[in-house]
């Protein structure tokens, strides 16, 4: 049905690689801690449920969980820090940045 569809379409399926999971690593690494740490941590009772508990499993693992590879940072601090790094190269200063409540910078005061 589905190989149906994508002809129909003009659509090409293309599947990763058995045992090749590097072919699409952030998905790979997603997907390893979604199962350990949200799915098989939760017994959903419906499927409003399910959504919404995964949907705030994913904002947290999007926004407020520390990761490894931005140095131990939150994806916001290192947003942040990324700015501040950018605005004190362009504008020579950047300890007036006011944020946002999710951690983006909405205004610079000028001094």
């Amino acid at each position: 049905m589905l190989d149906q569809w994508a002809y129909l379409n003009g659509a090409e399926i293309d599947f990763s690689r058995p045992g090749e999971p590097t072919d699409n690593a952030y998905i790979e690494s997603s997907n390893g801690r979604l199962r350990p740490e949200c799915l098989n941590a939760s017994w959903f009772l419906s499927l409003a449920d399910a959504r919404k508990r995964i949907e705030d499993w994913r904002c947290h693992y999007n926004e407020d969980r520390p990761h490894t590879a931005p140095g131990g940072l939150t994806p916001r601090a290192f947003a942040k820090q990324a700015v501040t790094v950018t605005l004190t190269r362009v504008i020579g200063h950047a300890e007036h940045l006011v944020c946002g409540p999710a951690g983006d910078v909405v205004a610079v005061k000028q001094s």
